[in-house]
C-alpha cells in the first residue's frame, strides 16, 4: 500500500515518480498519471524517462479518453513498443529492439498526426504505426515498475491549436444554450 506517485528532487531537478511494483494479480493494471485535454487530436509529447526497472514497461500514454482506453509508447524488456488498450484487452501494435539501461535518461517522444504515430527516442526516429481507433485523448505518464519522469512537454501546431480553440467555444456556447 501507499502511494503511487512521489515527488522528488536530484541534483536540482524535480521528479515524479511512479513507486509501484506491478501485483501479478493485478496484470494489464498500471499506475496511470493523467493531464491535458480530453479533445486533443494532433499533437507531440514528449517526457524524460528513467525506468527503474528494464524488464517491464515504462512511457508515455497518449490520446487517454479512459485508463481503459488509450494508447501507450513505452520501453520494455529491450524494445520500444506501441500498444492499443481497448477495456481489458491489450493489442501490440508495433515494436523494434532499442537497447536501453535503468542508469540513463531516455527522451520518449509520440507526435500524434491523424491515424499516424510516430515514436522517438532521444530525438531518434523509433517506430511508425497507423490506427484509428482513438482519435482525441489527454496524454499521461505510465510504468508497471518504478520509475522517474521529468521535463514532461506537450506542443501542436497552429491549426491544430485553432481547431482545438475552435471546438471548445462552440461547446461553450451549446452549454450555454442549453442552460438558457
Amino acid at each position: 500500500r501507499g502511494p503511487s506517485w512521489l515527488i522528488t528532487e536530484m541534483n536540482g531537478i524535480k521528479y515524479i515518480e511512479q513507486m509501484r511494483v506491478r501485483n501479478p494479480l493485478t496484470r494489464n493494471v498500471s499506475p496511470l498519471l493523467a493531464a491535458g485535454d480530453v479533445n486533443w487530436r494532433d499533437y507531440t509529447v514528449q517526457v524524460l524517462i528513467r525506468a527503474l526497472c528494464t524488464t517491464e514497461e515504462a512511457g508515455i500514454v497518449f490520446r487517454y479518453q479512459t485508463s481503459l482506453m488509450n494508447y501507450a509508447f513505452c520501453i520494455n524488456s529491450g524494445k520500444a513498443q506501441f500498444w492499443k488498450i481497448c477495456k481489458k484487452n491489450r493489442t501490440l501494435i508495433g515494436e523494434t529492439e532499442y537497447a536501453y539501461n535503468c542508469d540513463d535518461y531516455y527522451r520518449l517522444e509520440v507526435v500524434c498526426r491523424g491515424t499516424h504515430f510516430t515514436g522517438k527516442i532521444n530525438g531518434e526516429e523509433i517506430l511508425s504505426v497507423e490506427d484509428g481507433d482513438y482519435q482525441y485523448g489527454k496524454i499521461a505518464l505510465f510504468s508497471y515498475m518504478p520509475a522517474q519522469f521529468t521535463d514532461v512537454c506537450v506542443t501542436t501546431d497552429e491549426i491544430s491549436y485553432g481547431r482545438l480553440i475552435q471546438e471548445k467555444q462552440e461547446r461553450e456556447r451549446r452549454t450555454a444554450q442549453k442552460r438558457a
